[in-house]
């Protein structure tokens, strides 16, 4: 059984084709994930890079910096949180502008492993960003009981928006401490703002820039200690379904 990971640097780094870009592993099968791998993407200013994922769909997230993405005959902007799908065996280029560019990447199955994640009825991608601040603001939970108001979260890229294999999601904690629960799914998450400590039966710390890596029914929850800032992160699951879905851990 795999066991969560938290992982503060990167696994290994490489060059992308192109001008002025690299690519860092945070999460794959080297710490026991089974269906996603997390990379970093970096071009910097003025650079491109080319990019083809052979079986795995890659879902981003714009960190830092602007510039464009092209595949097929599709020309999209790229802009600070703000997410995009690109379908399996397609290749890609991307163009930084004068800051550079940093994007998030999550891979969906994981290179050299086709057929082993559940493919879902997916609308075709448009090619288009989806930008965070168009998303409905949905609380983290359904019990009337809790106030869910301090956790809450925005859906970016799921089967309605062309992702095949998983659900893209941002999730902001005020401060708070998440009830400890689990998931049936398998999750990565990446800190990009704040600071707090995610409890998986010992408490580790996060801050922007950490990697985290749930497996399925790991017991766990999210603390931000914090009452003068928000702890941000962009979370990724696998198979898709709906970032309210959870269990009380026993």
């Amino acid at each position: 059984m795999s066991t969560p990971r938290v992982v503060y640097d990167p696994i290994r780094t490489a060059h992308l084709p192109g001008n002025g870009a690299a690519v860092e592993t945070r999460i794959d099968d080297s710490v026991g994930c089974r269906n996603l791998e997390q990379r970093i993407l970096r071009v910097a200013p003025g650079g491109d890079a080319q990019v083809r994922n052979p079986g795995s769909e890659d879902v981003l997230f714009v960190l830092a910096g602007a510039g464009t993405l092209a595949f097929g005959d599709h020309v999209a902007p790229l802009e600070p949180r703000s997410g995009l799908v690109v379908p399996a065996d397609t290749p890609y280029r991307l163009e930084a502008g004068t800051e550079g560019l940093e994007l998030l990447s999550v891979l969906a199955p994981q290179p050299g492993k086709p057929g082993t994640v559940p493919a879902t009825e997916a609308a075709t991608p448009d090619a288009q960003p989806i930008r965070e601040d168009d998303q409905e603001v949905i609380a983290a939970g359904d019990d009337h009981t809790i106030d869910y108001m301090d956790r809450w979260f925005r859906v970016l890229a799921d089967p309605a928006r062309g992702a095949r294999y998983v659900t893209q999601f941002v999730g902001y904690i005020a401060h708070s401490r998440a009830p400890e629960h689990t998931h049936t799914y398998e999750e990565v998450i990446y800190i990009t703002d704040g600071e707090g400590v995610l409890h998986i039966g010992e408490s580790r710390p996060l801050r922007p820039g950490t990697s985290v890596y749930l497996p399925p029914g790991t017991p766990h929850c999210l603390e931000n200690p914090h009452d003068d800032q928000v702890l941000a992160l962009v979370g990724v699951f696998c198979p898709a379904g709906s970032p309210k879905e959870r269990q009380p851990a026993n």
